[in-house]
């Protein structure tokens, strides 16, 4: 058999190149959750009879409630932890409230058992929401 020529030009490869760009793009990562969505679940009174964000946290500079303010969480959560981002900071601290306590609170304060009633879309969403608070 002969050699078959090589069908490549430089424009068929820069095509293949951004095909795959624009592919990677559209997919979300593992933390990627609605904002909007997120909002309205911390605002909302329970959970599944559980206390809602808001009942607890503030988002206003220096208001406290029960639980810290949480104005400014996005800037200050991926600074908290070392090697850990802001999202993953967020995402263990509603899963696992004792893990990661702030100076002035007391473990236990925080409502114990979200990681048992909050959907993985769920916890995505607050996570997103309070991503947005800088």
């Amino acid at each position: 058999m002969g050699d078959v020529p090589c069908m490549l030009n430089t424009k068929t490869i820069l095509l293949v190149i951004l095909s795959l760009f624009i592919t990677a793009c559209g997919q979300k990562s593992t933390l990627s959750g609605d904002p909007i969505a997120g909002e309205a679940l911390f605002g909302q009174v329970t959970i599944d009879s559980a206390p809602g964000c808001a009942s607890c946290h503030s988002t206003e500079v220096d208001k406290v409630l029960v639980g810290p303010s949480l104005a400014g969480v996005a800037n200050r959560a991926g600074e908290r932890v070392p090697d850990q981002t802001a999202e993953e900071y967020l995402q263990n601290s509603i899963l696992e409230p004792n893990l990661y306590v702030v100076d002035g609170f007391s473990s236990g304060l925080m409502y114990q058992k979200y990681k048992d009633i909050l959907k993985d879309e769920q916890v995505r969403d607050l996570v997103a929401y309070l991503s947005t608070l800088k």
